[in-house]
């Protein structure tokens, strides 16, 4: 009987939902608008060896998370709301509560959600629980998938319609008491929050909705209780925080000269840890008091900010980067925020386009040392949980793309097009190409990027659209990923100057003969790729550095020997056919 009548209650919730859907189309204004675009990804996994100055906001989430949901009280007074939405709150009390943390961007509100998830009276607590970056791109069937997910390792659905996801997630959840982590949260229509939350309330009582957000408005519509409002770091523990990052491993008791001029600069930083690194990083370049001094007197400061604006002092650390790490920076703006760039192939990004300058040694150990550097530099951090792959913070992202904007653009959506402008020399696009008629004349273009996954958009980039890429005869980058094109034009070969190729994921079988007179190609991606038959000339690529591809593909490779440029190689299948000898390998 009580899950009938669970049942029935879930029902006339879903009922309800669509009605005020209704309603809302029929006669009140919707939310404002969200520009689509790709999502930013967060890891569960801790970057931080240390979480500094937040052991109050800490022990206090997990005390809330920890507690019985029938403990847990609506957010603040209702007088004056909605009657509906206060009974839709006190509804979903009964068996889901939902804490925000809100707080500036680089205030740390991710790092603390983190902390809490990695706790082990949490984890124990909870029979099941799963982080999901929600983003700008407030996709409701992708987060429901991601939970999905998370369940015992289950698979993507197969289901594409909501109602069946619903369902789906309805029974995945019934009677666990859960945790779910939405973070980076922006999306402040209320229709879309009832519809994530009605399959979420059939679970067991205590089950808790951790949301990150920056807005007030989105904490306001989600919370069922209290939010955690997350200020800067006080101002001696972000004091204490500074000192590691402006010093380093070098003792502050040394330079008692730099102490005064250090303390000055983090307080102008707002106590945002962001901050700290990034400028932080900056003085570290130099003990004297010359260079901390020229720092604490940049007319950047004087620009006008808000109480809580960290852009200047992400700004003035950008200002005094050298030029060979500004240009590798400003590159990265090419890409959504926190795309999750892979070391190999970030460093080979920059090379084939000619940023990274020839000095002793190799270009990829060049490159190699300009990456440490940002990352030293914290305008590039690790991406927690992958193996050497490496992320944009959002405001960094903000702030390659305002340094860069003339050269390098990102568009996520149709209603970007205008931002085109024939100084754009490095393009990604994750919109349906036919959208993007403007993109065909562009033929200076040295780096462009289709990534069709993002959008689950599986129209083919074929005919007249390959036709015009092969025109852009500048390309020096050119990425087609799971774009669903089955073959390549023989004029392939006109790209004379492509050194970066990625084919990921797409159903094509052959390379065509011509791709073999790319003589300078250094990175060609095919993995995924149902690849049935290589150019007989295949080894005439001797630049090729970097080769993703499956080992049973790699292994048909003849003559394979002649490729002396590869830098690494996980298997070779050798046989007694002529080409693919065990002599092929004696120089690799």
């Amino acid at each position: 009987m009580p899950n009938r009548v669970r049942d029935i209650q879930g029902r006339l919730d879903d009922a309800a939902l669509k009605l005020e859907n209704a309603i809302g189309i029929l006669g009140s204004e919707y939310g404002p608008e969200h520009v689509k675009s790709v999502r930013r990804e967060t890891s569960p996994l801790i970057s931080e060896i240390e979480v500094f100055g937040r052991d109050e906001e800490s022990n206090k989430v997990i005390e809330i998370l920890l507690r019985s949901g029938t403990e847990i009280g609506l957010n603040s007074d209702s007088k004056g709301k909605n009657v509906a939405e206060c009974s839709n709150k006190r509804r979903m009390r009964n068996t889901l509560s939902v804490l925000p943390i809100v707080g500036m961007g680089g205030v740390g509100k991710t790092t603390l959600a983190q902390f809490v998830y990695n706790d082990e009276r949490v984890k124990g607590h909870f029979d099941l629980i799963c982080w999901v970056c929600v983003s700008h791109n407030y996709d409701e069937k992708r987060i429901i998938n991601e939970i999905l997910e998370s369940n015992h390792g289950r698979t993507r659905s197969n289901f594409t319609g909501l109602t069946a996801l619903h369902e789906n997630l309805r029974d995945s959840l019934m009677l666990k008491r859960f945790l779910i982590v939405l973070d980076d949260v922006w999306n402040e229509n209320r229709r879309d929050w009832q519809s994530l939350c009605t399959p979420l309330r059939d679970g067991r009582e205590g089950s808790m909705i951790l949301v990150t957000t920056r807005s007030s408005e989105v904490a306001e519509i989600t919370g069922t209780i209290a939010p955690i409002f997350l200020k800067g770091l006080a101002c001696d523990i972000y004091w204490e925080f500074f000192k590691r990052c402006a010093f380093s491993s070098e003792s502050s008791e040394s330079h008692p000269e730099l102490v005064e001029i250090g303390k000055k600069i983090a307080a102008k930083l707002n106590g945002s840890p962001l901050a700290a690194k990034t400028v932080g990083g900056l003085l570290s370049v130099e003990l004297d008091a010359k260079h901390w001094n020229t720092i604490l007197g940049s007319e950047i400061w004087k620009l006008k900010q808000g109480e809580f604006d960290i852009l200047p002092a992400l700004q003035l650390s950008y200002l005094y980067l050298p030029a060979h790490l500004k240009r590798c920076f400003a590159f990265c703006s090419m890409f959504p925020k926190n795309y999750g760039f892979e070391q190999e192939r970030l460093v080979c990004m920059w090379v084939v386009n000619g940023l990274v300058s020839p000095n002793e040694g190799m270009l990829e150990d060049i490159g190699d040392r300009y990456l440490n550097e940002l990352i030293r530099r914290s305008f590039l951090q690790p991406n927690p949980g992958w193996y050497k792959n490496f992320l944009l913070h959002d405001l960094m992202h903000d702030l390659s793309q305002s340094v860069s904007s003339s050269e390098c653009l990102c568009i996520q959506s149709s209603d970007q097009i205008g931002k085109l402008s024939g100084t754009i020399r490095h393009l990604s696009v994750f919109c349906k190409p036919d959208e993007l008629l403007e993109v065909r004349n562009m033929h200076k273009m040295h780096s462009l990027a289709f990534h069709q996954e993002m959008n689950n958009d599986r129209t083919p980039i074929l005919g007249s659209w390959l036709r015009d890429i092969i025109k852009m005869t500048h390309l020096h980058m050119l990425i087609l990923l799971m774009c669903n094109m089955e073959e390549l034009p023989q004029s392939f070969g006109d790209l004379k100057h492509l050194g970066y190729l990625d084919l990921q994921t797409n159903p094509i079988t052959e390379l065509p003969e011509s791709l073999c007179q790319i003589y300078g190609l250094q990175f060609l991606s095919i993995r995924g790729c149902p690849i049935r038959k290589l150019p007989g000339n295949f080894s005439k690529l001797i630049n090729l550095k970097i080769l993703d591809a499956e080992n049973e593909i790699i292994s048909r490779i003849p003559e394979i020997r002649k490729l002396t440029s590869l830098q690494g190689l996980d298997e070779f299948k050798i046989s007694k056919e002529n080409g693919r000898e065990i002599m092929e390998l004696k120089d690799n």
